[in-house]
C-alpha cells in the first residue's frame, strides 16, 4: 500500500467523523419536533377506553393520532388539518359515522384519503359502507395486529 492511498483513506475517515460530529451538534441544537415518516391518523371514536387503547396501538405503529369524540369535533379536526387516514366509528353520538363520511368525501375532492370504519355492528354490508366513502370495514375489539394490516394495505 502506498503513502498516498493510505493517506487518501484516513482524509475519508476524518470528513465521515466531522460530519457525524456536526450532525449531532446541529440535532442537538435545533431537535426536529415531528418525524416526517410518521403517518397521520384522525380517530373518531367516543368511548374514551377504546380511544386510550386504538391510540396506545397507533403510537406503537409510528402514527401521529389526532382524536376527535363526536362527529362535529372530527370534521372541525379534518378541515384544519392534514391526514393520511381515517378510522372511523360508526355509532357516534351526535351523527352516524357514515354520514361524517359523506362529508369528508365532499370537502375531500382533491385527494382521496382513505376512511375505514371501526364498528362493533355487524349487520351492515361492506357494500353499504362503499356507497358512504367508506373504503374498508374492522370490526371491534380493534387489535394491534388487525390495525397494523389495515395501515400496512392503505397507506
Amino acid at each position: 500500500m502506498s503513502i498516498s492511498h493510505i493517506s487518501q483513506r484516513k482524509i475519508r475517515v476524518d470528513r465521515a467523523e466531522v460530519l457525524r460530529q456536526f450532525n449531532i451538534c446541529y440535532l442537538n441544537k435545533y431537535p426536529m419536533s415531528i418525524n416526517i415518516n410518521m403517518p397521520k391518523v384522525l380517530l373518531v371514536e367516543d368511548n374514551a377506553v377504546i380511544q386510550k387503547a386504538h391510540r396506545a396501538f397507533l403510537q406503537e405503529l409510528n402514527c401521529q393520532v389526532d382524536i376527535a369524540s363526536n362527529g362535529l369535533q372530527a370534521l372541525s379536526l379534518y378541515e384544519s388539518n392534514n391526514y393520511d387516514i381515517v378510522l372511523l366509528d360508526i355509532d357516534l353520538p351526535d351523527m352516524k359515522g357514515t354520514a361524517i363520511s359523506k362529508k369528508i368525501r365532499y370537502l375531500n375532492d382533491k385527494q382521496h384519503i382513505p376512511i375505514i370504519a371501526v364498528t362493533a355492528l355487524k349487520n351492515s354490508t361492506q357494500q353499504f359502507y362503499k356507497k358512504a366513502g367508506i373504503n374498508a370495514v374492522i370490526y371491534k375489539p380493534v387489535s394491534l395486529k388487525m390495525l397494523k394490516q389495515v395501515l400496512s394495505k392503505w397507506l
